[in-house]
């Protein structure tokens, strides 16, 4: 249920309160014993009032649904980044995904986690350039992880949808995000990874890394100012 059909069907009980507490009121407005428009509104406001007299926590209850309604919208939100999708297609049984599981066996945080992932495709898998000159001109490719990870080779596209599938598995989430790199001429892939014990998305270029990592210690951890995306998946 989303944050505004909450906060809808709370109003609504709180109207439906005052409603029933108005009744006895206003048939005296039926027997004829008020006429003037003044004093109808005047029940309908001391009703009010004596709710909220009566019930001073109200207003604290509805800032409590709203926060756990924001943060299961925020949660919601993140969920779409765990699943299967066509250019992050991963199961179980893919042995990328078995790979997933064993490198992250011993973690005992997210980061952790995220570390041994990293690692190991910035250390195995290479880049492959002429694929890179083909796939430019051939804009209907789609990553197959099972072929990325049994050949340890591949393009941008498929670093980025590799890391994503091994993460997903592992319970975290991660975008696919296609953009722009300022030291890049070509257009780019990487990831934007959700770690839990901060509470923020972070950038994470696998290609860029793996292509310097026996020349230069690299930060996992990217600048945003760096970036420049265009879509994310």
């Amino acid at each position: 249920m989303g944050y505004p059909k909450i906060i809808e069907i709370f109003h609504e009980q709180h109207q439906q309160k005052l409603i029933e507490e108005w009744e006895d009121s206003l048939s005296i407005i039926d027997h004829g014993y008020m006429e003037d428009e003044e004093d109808i509104g005047d029940i309908i406001e001391t009703q009010n009032v004596n709710y909220q007299e009566e019930n001073p926590t109200v207003g604290q209850d509805l800032v409590e649904i709203e926060v756990e309604a924001i943060d299961e919208e925020k949660k919601n939100e993140k969920d779409v980044y765990l699943q299967s999708i066509q250019m992050i297609n991963w199961n179980g049984e893919m042995e990328a995904i078995k790979k997933a599981e064993d490198l992250t066996k011993n973690a005992k945080t997210n980061m952790e986690k995220v570390a041994a992932i990293y690692n190991y495709i910035i250390k195995n898998i290479s880049y492959d350039t002429k694929k890179a000159n083909i796939i430019n001109r051939k804009s209907n490719y789609i990553p197959d992880i099972d072929k990325i990870f049994e050949a340890q080779i591949g393009i941008c596209y498929d670093y980025a949808s590799l890391f994503a599938a091994m993460l997903r598995s592992q319970g975290i989430p991660t975008k696919l995000v296609m953009g722009y790199n300022q030291d890049i001429n070509e257009y780019h892939a990487w990831n934007e990874v959700y770690i839990e014990e901060i509470d923020q998305w972070v950038i994470i270029d696998t290609t860029y890394d793996a292509g310097i990592n026996n020349m230069e210690k690299v930060s996992m951890i990217k600048d945003a100012k760096e970036y420049k995306p265009e879509k994310s998946y």
